[in-house]
């Protein structure tokens, strides 16, 4: 289950934000989900607390802020049409931005090799996966906790839209996390590529 919205919980997104913007030096800029009503929100369950689910996203800063050379680093706290604040799961917004850019690509960052048959054993990496698979993974068990989101996420960018769905593992160095393609990237990964079949695979 989510966690409650706590007001330490406030805090942290904005803190790493801020640590991110400061890694980029100066191309980067801070931004959080409510500015200009990026992410509109409605609440997800009140026995969550004050945990919102992505009804509209406007992309209208994000690329003013592209087309002059800036990279938008966005804290994922969205509000509904009074104001209120919500917490949002960083991957379904980032899919959900992903789809309002009509961008190309989503890249999707974890600290794991990519989805795995066995979370303990990174040797059972799944490199090619068809989105009509996803629920099965999901009744085996094999697409579980923070994965869902993940991979429901990407299934959405690509059913909307966006071209090509990666899962890269961050704990490898790579060159360019831009530079991922279907036929050749630095570290295995797993992948959401926009075919006619529909399919996840190995870039």
């Amino acid at each position: 289950m989510m966690p409650r919205w706590r007001s330490s919980s406030r805090c942290w997104p904005v803190r790493l934000n801020k640590d991110l913007v400061a890694k980029l030096r100066g191309r980067g800029v801070g931004l959080c989900g409510m500015d200009g009503q990026m992410l509109r929100c409605t609440e997800l369950d009140p026995a969550l607390g004050h945990v919102g689910e992505i009804i509209h996203v406007d992309p209208t800063l994000i690329s003013t802020l592209l087309d002059g050379g800036y990279i938008p680093v966005i804290a994922t706290v969205g509000m509904d049409d009074l104001g209120q604040a919500y917490n949002v799961n960083a991957d379904t917004a980032a899919a959900q931005i992903a789809i309002a850019l009509k961008a190309e690509k989503l890249v999707s960052m974890t600290d794991i090799a990519g989805l795995l048959r066995d979370k303990d054993d990174e040797s059972t990496l799944i490199p090619e996966v068809e989105v009509s698979e996803i629920e099965g993974y999901k009744s085996a068990g094999i697409i579980a906790g923070g994965m869902i989101p993940k991979i429901g996420g990407m299934a959405d960018a690509i059913y909307q839209g966006v071209h090509e769905a990666v899962i890269i593992d961050g704990r490898v160095p790579h060159p360019s996390c831009w530079s991922c393609s279907p036929t050749a990237a630095p570290a295995p990964a797993s992948t959401a590529a926009a075919t006619g079949n529909k399919h996840c695979g190995k870039p």
